[in-house]
């Protein structure tokens, strides 16, 4: 049967031009696909927490932070997820980790004989 994303039936081959044609896999899946989406969707906005949701949406924490992410590869965003979370290999995390002895900066040590532990702050800013 002929729809109207089909080709004109002017334009198919006699033999076919009135048959039923059958779907093919990617069709199916498509349209498979289209109704589970639009059933999702009827059963979020009927949920109580679409509500509440669509509440934050437009001032959500995370909306700046996501538009940045979206520029950076996939090496830069590690970067700065292992950055914001703490969790960078400096000599601090090292040691809790029990990977190393001390926490303290080895360059800042050696220098003034101080035992200034090796954060992020102090890696970045000092």
């Amino acid at each position: 049967m002929v729809t109207d994303s089909s080709s004109p039936i002017n334009g198919l081959p006699p033999s076919i031009a009135h048959k039923k044609l059958l779907i093919s896999v990617k069709a199916r899946r498509k349209l498979l696909l289209k109704g589970i989406n639009s059933e999702w969707r009827l059963q979020w906005e009927k949920s109580p927490r679409h509500t509440k949701y669509d509440a934050l949406r437009d001032s959500f924490p995370f909306s700046d932070h996501q538009e940045i992410a979206n520029r950076l590869t996939r090496a830069q965003y590690s970067i700065l997820t292992q950055t914001k979370s703490g969790h960078i290999p400096l000599n601090i995390r090292l040691a809790h980790m029990k990977k190393i002895a001390s926490s303290q900066c080895e360059k800042c040590w050696t220098r003034d004989d101080n035992e200034i532990p090796e954060t992020i702050c102090h890696f970045l800013f000092e």
